[in-house]
């Protein structure tokens, strides 16, 4: 059995911090891109 979950997103790219409805999950996207860089590094 298979159900589709059609939800906004809680939040858009750039919207303030203030103003995003908790709880959310927030990503730093430079520190996430650098971290995913590194484990790569580490696994070749």
């Amino acid at each position: 059995m298979s159900i589709a979950f059609d939800l906004p997103p809680a939040a858009r790219t750039g919207q303030p911090v203030d103003a995003i409805d908790t709880p959310s999950l927030v990503v730093d996207l430079d520190v996430f891109a650098r971290n995913i860089s590194r484990m790569q590094t580490a696994a070749d």
